[in-house]
C-alpha cells in the first residue's frame, strides 16, 4: 500500500481571505485582525513550508528505498513495487515524482510485518506518515503493553491491532 502524502508537498501561498471570513474568525475566534494581516500570513506559510521540509526530512532518515527493501528481503526491486500495489508493504512518497520510501518500522527481525494491509487500510487515510510511525511504534494497553510492531511480529492477532486502528480514526 502506498500513500502520497499531499500534506508533504510543496504548497503555495494562502489564499487571500474574503471580508466575510476576516469578520467571522475576528468574531467568534482567537484570531484577531492582526493575526490577518499579509506579513503574518506570510510567516505562518514560512512556518508551515519549513515544517512540512522537516516532516519529510525525517520520513527520509527513517526509511528505506526501494533497493534497500529488495536487498534486505531478498527479492527483486520489481517484487518490492509489486508488494506495495498488493499492500504487503506500506510506501510513502514525499514528493508527486519521488520513489517509494519504506518506513523501517515495517521490517521488525529483518522481514515485512504480517498483516501490514489489514492495519494500514483501517487508519484514516489523511494520516502522516509520520502519525502511521507513531500509532505503529507505541505500546498500548490493549495489547499487553506491546507496540503493533512488536505485537504483529511476535504473531499476535491482526485484527487486534485493525480494532486499535479503527478506533483512532474516531479520534
Amino acid at each position: 500500500m502506498s500513500i502520497e502524502s499531499a500534506s508533504m508537498y510543496e504548497a503555495g501561498p494562502s489564499a487571500p481571505l474574503t471580508r466575510s471570513d476576516s469578520d467571522f474568525l475576528t468574531a467568534y475566534t482567537d484570531v484577531g485582525t492582526e493575526d490577518l494581516t499579509q506579513e503574518a500570513v506570510d510567516a505562518a506559510d514560512a512556518e508551515i513550508a519549513a515544517n512540512r521540509s522537516a516532516a519529510a526530512m525525517d520520513v527520509k532518515e527513517k526509511s528505506f528505498d526501494t533497493q534497500e527493501v529488495a536487498a534486505a528481503l531478498r527479492m527483486a526491486p520489481a517484487n518490492v513495487r509489486r508488494a506495495v500495489r498488493e499492500g504487503a508493504l506500506f510506501s510513502v512518497k514525499i514528493s508527486p515524482a519521488g520513489h517509494h520510501l519504506f518506513p523501517k518500522w515495517q521490517f521488525p527481525y529483518g522481514r515485512a510485518l504480517p498483516g501490514l494491509n489489514a492495519v494500514i487500510s483501517a487508519l484514516p487515510r489523511s494520516y502522516h506518515p509520520l502519525k502511521i510511525e507513531e500509532f505503529m511504534t507505541k505500546e498500548s494497553e490493549a495489547l499487553r503493553g506491546m507496540s503493533p510492531v512488536t505485537w504483529l511480529a511476535e504473531g499476535g492477532n491482526v485484527d487486534d491491532v485493525v480494532t486499535l486502528a479503527d478506533e483512532m480514526a474516531w479520534e
